[in-house]
């Protein structure tokens, strides 16, 4: 049963010196507090429903009924919501928004199937949006119902639904992305305060990974692309592969969408992929190779024109079509992702620090002092990268 208790908040005051009154709200794990609006020494506060605040202070009579009123409100919401089979599942934070919205907001909306479907509803990238469709979707399916509630999915039952989609032919990479989708939703509720830590169940189920050799290509292939004569949208195929390598395996989506270059040629941009989290740019310089290939597809707005006449998917899926075209003259699939392996992988065979390599991928800083402390010299990542390139070419390239 939840519990109410009226309590003094001594963590700060008013310019007067008094405390404020809060209604505490504790159920099973997880607790809030709802302001009165109503500040009060510490001498006079006394705490019960009946007498929160001791004759003599100023008002008294007024406060005790406002006070009692308020608790009485939240203590009918609990009993509403007890009769209703839905208190156990409810957590302190919903209790109050039950009370704020009379009742407007359904406690049980607090379901991982809601939640589910709040989370997908924010996904910015389409493919991000699609994967947590799927994952929502096989879940459902083992589940063989549509509203699913947080502590149906237990530790027994991850790790059985495990199982059933291995039965189904999934990978153990396939499933530990669907599994990172559901904790995703775990920890969404949990800081949202709709949901308790004690009913994570991820601190017991650990999710599967197997290790994935990176498809990277060799300088003898990487070079048999390049001579290949090519015409048309498979040569734009060729350059827009190429022009991710040269420009540190910058991403298709990025390479898409990058802004147009300063005077002295450099370019400044953040990764679509941690934008909204930790928008950290990347500062590159164009080499020549990489100008070459701008030119012949210039932008009015953007380094490159092909955003302005096409949405990414369409562009996308096109040149996927015509990579598979290259990959049969140098019998070796290719997708775009490569490029940005294999310039990782050169950098690493030309001895390059991985943290110069990290910084040039976009990876995000890990120590303290790389993310608050140091200026990172982007001179490094461009060297580095032309150094990559001359190997590439065959030019001398020591390090």
């Amino acid at each position: 049963m939840a519990k109410l208790t009226i309590i003094l908040d001594k963590r700060t005051h008013n310019a007067q010196g008094l405390f404020p009154i809060k209604i505490q709200i504790c159920n099973g794990d997880s607790s809030t507090s709802v302001s009165t609006r109503i500040f009060v020494s510490e001498k006079s506060f006394v705490g019960t429903p009946e007498k929160v605040v001791d004759k003599n202070f100023p008002n008294a009579s007024a406060i005790n009924q406002r006070v009692k009123q308020m608790y009485l409100e939240y203590m009918n919401a609990i009993t509403e919501l007890d009769y209703a089979g839905k208190l156990q599942r409810a957590t302190a934070a919903s209790i109050k928004e039950f009370v704020k919205c009379k009742g407007c907001k359904e406690v049980e909306d607090t379901t991982f199937s809601a939640e589910m479907d709040r989370y997908i509803s924010t996904c910015r990238a389409a493919k991000t949006r699609q994967g947590y469709e799927y994952a929502r979707d096989m879940l459902n399916q083992y589940m063989k119902k549509t509203t699913i509630h947080f502590d149906e999915l237990t530790y027994p039952t991850l790790v059985s639904f495990d199982r059933w989609l291995e039965q189904k032919g999934l990978s153990i990479n396939s499933r530990g992305v669907i599994f990172r989708y559901i904790r995703s939703v775990f920890n969404s509720a949990i800081k949202a305060d709709k949901l308790s830590p004690n009913e994570y169940p991820f601190r017991k189920f650990t999710i599967k990974k197997a290790y994935k050799e990176k498809e990277f290509l060799t300088l003898e292939e990487m070079r048999a692309i390049l001579n290949l004569d090519l015409q048309g949208t498979r040569r734009v195929a060729r350059d827009f592969f190429m022009l991710s390598f040269y420009l540190c395996g910058v991403n298709p989506i990025d390479l898409f969408n990058l802004p147009k270059a300063d005077k002295k040629g450099n370019i400044v941009f953040v990764r679509q992929k941690i934008a909204h989290t930790e928008p950290m740019p990347i500062h590159l310089h164009i080499q020549p190779e990489a100008q070459e290939i701008i030119d012949r597809y210039a932008g009015r707005d953007h380094l490159l024109c092909f955003i302005e006449k096409y949405d990414f998917e369409t562009f996308r899926r096109r040149l996927i079509r015509y990579l598979a075209d290259i990959s049969e003259k140098i019998d070796r699939h290719l997708y775009f992702y490569m490029a940005r392996y294999t310039w990782a992988t050169f950098a690493d065979n030309l001895g390059v620090p991985h943290d110069v390599i990290s910084k040039a991928l976009g990876h995000s800083d890990k120590s303290t002092a790389e993310k608050y402390y140091i200026s990172f010299n982007w001179d490094r990542a461009n060297t580095a990268n032309r150094q990559i390139i001359d190997y590439l070419k065959g030019r001398n390239c020591n390090m």
